[in-house]
């Protein structure tokens, strides 16, 4: 799990059970992290993780033996 900063406070209803986020730098899992980052309530991440692959260098084209 990642670390978001989350920048507004927001609560998560999980099978009946809310839970309230705090601002702040935090470990948030990943169904909650993708809520929060549909709805602003935390910082677009900036470097590149599993889901978000770094841009790859550009391939020398094959060539024929």
């Amino acid at each position: 799990m990642p670390k978001h900063n989350v920048t507004a406070p927001f609560n998560w209803n999980a099978g009946g059970k809310v839970v309230a986020y705090k601002a702040g730098e935090q470990y948030l899992p990943p169904d909650v992290a993708a809520h929060a980052i549909k709805n602003g309530f935390v910082a677009k991440p900036t470097e590149a993780t599993a889901k978000q692959p770094a841009a790859p260098e550009k391939a020398e084209p094959a060539t024929k033996a």
